[in-house]
């Protein structure tokens, strides 16, 4: 369901072949048609010399490509097609045709080519003339083929393309106003092509389809895909007896459907999609007798991946259509029917069983609907190919009848609400070596039928994200030499049976996928799968799993995920000699022991992921002197020594996190490169400075709190003017000192800011207030004093005065905030789509514990988004302001042991005593003391 083919219509092809048919080549051409052809020539530029056989003095019949001739030397086909290059952009005309117009904007055809009086065919593509459509070819009385539309002509269609009523075949694109009435004067007009080139080239015509299209009688293909028009499709279109297809996917077509396109006997292509229509599918569309292709609804673009020969595909991007009502059954009535496509609409209501009675069907896509009832037993159909249903609300199980599938490519039922067992039946169903079965994101339940396992020829099989439960037999999945993908993940398997694969089947097994993660195994990992020496991916994570099998050198796997499972011991040293392995996920383990030195020198590892276990020892100090090294996540283990620094070849760094360990020494500098985005090495024992790091050095992450740093928080001045790529900083619980840097004005993308814990001095800096995008300001537990500039800092705090900055209320027992990289894998093709989190667990301003005095402005009141407030333990004076209360957002509050003075107030009362305390001069509730 992507893109049309470029290929031009049956029935062009036919024209042009008559026409050559009936040439002569080698009569002498006559001096006027070699005059116009040259002039034509003159105003092109040739850079690849693609028209070097058209010269003065030369026999235009016989030695000018593209030209032939009638028996008396009048030029009747002119066809040619210069070339593109492959890297072309068609928005940059001297990147794209090598053929061009020496003077855009002007009509290069019109004056030349109109003299070509015995002309029949003129074929004309990817040159780039960028000009008008051509005047004057009314003067071509024998023109049957006309072909303008890989040319980047601009303008609307002149009405003297209309005045050539001997037209056959017209192909144009990119008419400015759009599709006229003028069309309808060409009542010989057979094919109709203004398809718009999949690559780019030309634009989409506009317009409506005029009224008196049905004049058209002789039409037999109207070929309009990824134009512009809009308006609804005319009644008088059911006029055209002889239309046999018609294209009109990707416009703005607007209206319902209309009953009139049943009067089409002679229709066998019908194209809907990706248009703008309401109301439901006419039920006269069953009456459509020839009717061999329908696609009607919305749709998707297609992406492809594969390992080996193995190519999977799959939607993204979907385009929903406003289409709805039942499916009709009257489709049923289609007996010729080959290829139905209704998808992403708002249809409703069962499959009708009828459909079963489309004997010669072979692609049945009826994905992303919402379709309910069962799955009819009556689609048994023997020559379906493709099965497609996924993305509707369906129930109740698989038919045993589905068994008598012969030829299946894919079977697609995923994110239903299917349910019951797998029938054993479906076995005995024949895919392809390189078919596709998804019941994935069910309610399937039961366990997995040996049958099934050891039965289907298939390439992927996905039941992922279902009920199942029972044991895998391990010779299901070894032994079967087709089977490239399985995915059996999020399921209730309990065990992944025992054993080893023996020598012999060995040597057949083509697995390159296993994924039976967040499953309910427990105990040892079998040997089998870590003999899966064809496997690209393993994932056996999010289980029980208590140790790891041996590890053999023969594995090849690309992707191993054991994460999140009871793992006890150390880390194979074998891992390290995997010469394929690159991402290498371990973490929420109880690992214990040192990180492998055969860490250090893999040569293929990019992503490596320990965290969360009980790893002791240091860092190899080479495990980063990989060129495409991107992931280090040590984080909460027990590792000592220092940081390794990075290596000088390194350029795809992206995030290091070695927090919560008992590390030493400084920071590395090497480690900040342009593309770092996460640097966490909280809580440790980490001396020294903040590194000096230019503007484009720092990460989108850089989290340092808890060591032993000492220093300015930003030990030199930033030259830059605007530094956008830090959003998180956090140096807190550290012994960095001097002021706040006037500098941090330039992080104008920063989203969390916490200097807190630390010994800074001087006041609270104005700049602070030109940070927009803060949602966390954290700069308690310092010597700061003096007054602050509430007025400053609440206007420049616009996402703090933006209610609802953040949905989740404030807890003392949660972060205020958690910046985090992850990956997902994207099999098949093991893309690893990088993936930021930012949680932003409250928002929250806190300048507690200082020794700021002053009042506190009612401004703070338009901080509306803000969801904690921590002013205590300072020296504020005068009257709290009424206008907090005004913060609706607000879940903390405190503004003890301060000098506050008055009545509380009743807008406020609402707040814990707690929040109050330590005022001597504050009296009124939620205080005893009475104002």
């Amino acid at each position: 369901m992507g893109r049309r083919s470029r290929a031009p219509g049956f029935l062009g092809f036919l024209y042009a072949f008559i026409i050559l048919f009936m040439c002569v080549s080698g009569q002498s051409c006559i001096k006027r048609d070699r005059d116009a052809l040259l002039k034509f020539k003159a105003g092109l530029t040739d850079t690849q010399d693609e028209l070097k056989s058209w010269k003065a003095g030369s026999n235009c019949c016989k030695d000018f490509i593209g030209v032939t001739c009638n028996s008396q030397g009048e030029v009747i086909n002119l066809s040619f097609s210069a070339r593109v290059e492959e890297d072309c952009e068609p928005d940059v005309p001297s990147d794209c045709p090598s053929v061009r117009n020496k003077k855009p904007g002007t009509d290069l055809i019109g004056p030349n080519l109109s003299k070509l009086l015995a002309l029949q065919s003129l074929n004309l593509s990817n040159i780039r003339l960028n000009g008008p459509f051509p005047t004057g070819l009314s003067a071509l009385r024998q023109l049957s083929y006309l072909s303008l539309s890989t040319l980047g002509l601009k303008g609307a269609l002149t009405a003297d393309i209309f005045k050539i009523t001997s037209l056959k075949y017209l192909a144009v694109r990119g008419a400015e106003g759009g599709l006229t009435s003028g069309i309808c004067k060409l009542t010989n007009l057979e094919v109709l092509d203004l398809t718009v080139d999949p690559d780019g080239f030309g634009q989409g015509i506009g317009g409506t389809i005029p009224s008196c299209f049905g004049n058209l009688k002789q039409l037999r293909e109207f070929l309009a895909e990824m134009n512009d028009l809009t308006g609804s499709i005319p009644a008088s279109i059911g006029q055209l007896l002889k239309l046999r297809t018609l294209k009109l996917t990707e416009n703005f077509l607007t209206g319902q459907i209309p009953a009139a396109l049943g009067s089409l006997k002679a229709l066998e292509i019908l194209y809907l999609q990706g248009n703008k229509f309401t109301g439901s599918i006419p039920s006269s569309l069953g009456s459509l007798s020839e009717l061999k292709d329908l696609r009607i609804g919305g749709t998707s673009e297609t992406r492809f991946n594969g390992v080996g020969s193995f190519s999977y595909s799959f939607d993204y991007n979907v385009k929903f259509s406003d289409i709805s009502g039942p499916l009709p059954v009257t489709l049923g009535n289609l007996h010729k029917l080959q290829t139905l496509i209704i998808m992403g609409t708002k249809i409703t209501g069962p499959i009708p069983s009828a459909l079963g009675n489309a004997k010669l069907l072979t692609e049945l896509h009826l994905g992303y609907n919402r379709l309910t009832g069962p799955l009819p037993s009556s689609l048994s159909l023997t020559n379906l190919t493709v099965f497609r249903v996924n993305d509707n609300q369906l129930t109740g199980g698989i038919p045993a009848s589905y068994g008598n599938f012969l030829h299946l490519e894919r079977f697609e039922a995923q994110r239903n609400r299917l349910t019951g067992p797998i029938a054993k039946e479906l076995a005995k169903a024949r895919f392809t070596s390189e078919g596709i079965l998804d019941l994935s994101d069910n309610l399937i339940a039961g366990s997995i039928p040996d049958d099934l396992a050891l039965a289907l020829p298939l390439g992927l099989l996905n039941v992922s994200y279902n009920r199942l439960s029972g044991s895998l037999k391990p010779t299901s999945w070894y032994s079967r030499n087709s089977l490239r993908f399985a995915y059996l993940n999020n399921n209730r398997l309990t065990s992944l049976g025992t054993g080893n694969i023996p020598d012999n089947g060995i040597s057949g097994m083509n697995l390159t996928y296993f994924d039976v993660h967040s499953n309910l195994f427990s105990g040892p990992i079998p040997n089998w799968p870590f003999q899966l020496y064809k496997a690209n991916a393993l994932d056996l994570s999010d289980n029980k799993f208590t140790s790891l099998p041996t590890v053999s050198p023969r594995l090849q796997v690309y992707y191993l995920n054991v994460s999140k499972n009871q793992i006890q011991g150390s880390i194979p040293e074998a891992l390290g000699q995997l010469t394929s392995l690159s991402f290498l996920d371990m973490s929420r383990n109880r690992l214990q022991g040192s990180i492998p030195r055969s860490f250090g020198s893999h040569p293929s590892f990019t992503i490596i992921d320990l965290s969360y276990n009980s790893l002791t020892g240091t860092i190899p100090a080479d495990i980063l002197n990989r060129d495409f090294f991107r992931t280090l996540n040590l984080r909460n283990n027990k590792l000592r020594g220092s940081i390794p620094e990075l290596s000088p070849a390194n350029f795809y760094i992206k995030e290091v996190d070695v927090s919560n360990n008992k590390l030493s020494g400084s920071i590395p500098s090497s480690l900040f490169r342009n593309d770092l985005s996460l640097f966490k090495a909280g809580n440790n024992a980490l001396t020294g400075g903040i590194p000096e790091l230019a503007c484009s050095q720092f990460p989108a992450v850089l989290v340092v709190e808890n060591n032993r740093l000492t220093g300015p928080v930003l030990p030199q001045s930033i030259t830059e003017q605007v530094c956008e790529k830090l959003e998180f900083l956090d140096v807190s619980g550290n012994q960095l000192s001097g002021e706040i840097p006037e500098d941090l004005s330039k992080f104008v993308n920063l989203k969390v800011l916490d200097l807190s814990f630390n010994s800074l001095t001087g006041p609270v800096k104005d700049i602070l207030g030109s940070l927009s995008k803060l949602l966390v300001l954290d700069l308690s537990s310092n010597n700061l004093i003096g007054a602050v500039s509430w007025r400053g800092l609440v206007s420049g705090f616009t996402a703090l005065r933006r209610a609802g900055a953040s949905p989740i209320k404030f807890s003392a027992n949660s972060p205020l905030y958690e910046a985090s990289f992850s990956y997902v894998v994207n099999p098949p093709g093991f893309f690893l789509i990088e993936e930021f989190t930012f949680n932003s667990s409250t928002t929250a301003l806190n300048v507690s514990n200082n020794a700021l005095s002053g009042s506190v402005d009612p401004a703070i009141g338009q901080l509306k988004g803000l969801h904690a407030l921590d002013l205590s333990s300072n020296m504020f004076s005068g009257k709290i302001p009424q206008t907090i209360a005004d913060i609706n957002d607000l879940d903390f509050l405190d503004l003890s042991n301060n000098d506050f003075r008055g009545s509380i107030g009743p807008k406020l009362r609402n707040f814990p005593a707690r929040a109050f305390e330590g005022n001597p001069k504050l009296c009124g509730s939620p205080l005893s003391k009475k104002c």
